[in-house]
């Protein structure tokens, strides 16, 4: 995010006491941004080196991008064609895609208020090549209630 003031994210300031580091909620944001961008591996770390001999301490954030993910392929399993064409319509990602890690999370609001997949749910699984940059997406539904629900209490 070059250019860009993350100031307000940062908790301390030059002169404050050493402590946990200061980044709070911005490695998770960063992490959620570069995954709707197609970076699935992304690794972000935050850590701090200590200098005893000048009593301070340095706080550091790396982001380790890695590969950037398309969509090789989609497969949903146990819905009509109708239901499929909506499915595929809500999650809005096809053959070829950047993957956006936030797609399956929206699905599974719309699906709750999307009158075709009424009392269905879904769970998913995904398959990456991180050679090719390739990542191959499953949904497999099922009727909310049903042998494959489970609900913790």
């Amino acid at each position: 995010m070059p250019g860009r003031d993350l100031s307000q994210f940062i908790k301390a300031k030059a002169g404050d006491p050493a402590g946990d580091p200061p980044f709070g909620t911005l490695g998770a944001q960063i992490r959620a941004l570069y995954e709707h961008m197609g970076y699935e591996d992304v690794q972000v770390d935050d850590g701090q080196e200590l200098d005893r001999n000048q009593a301070t301490v340095s706080y550091h954030l790396s982001v380790v991008p890695g590969p950037i993910y398309h969509l090789r392929t989609l497969s949903i399993r146990n819905l009509d064609a109708d239901q499929e064409a909506k499915a595929r319509e809500l999650l809005g990602l096809k053959a070829g895609d950047l993957y956006d890690g936030d797609a399956v999370t929206r699905l599974y609001r719309s699906v709750k208020k999307e009158p075709l997949l009424a009392g269905r749910g879904f769970s998913y699984s995904r398959t990456k090549d991180s050679a090719t940059g390739a990542l191959d997406l499953e949904l497999k539904f099922f009727k909310e209630g049903g042998e494959e629900t489970v609900t913790i209490h």
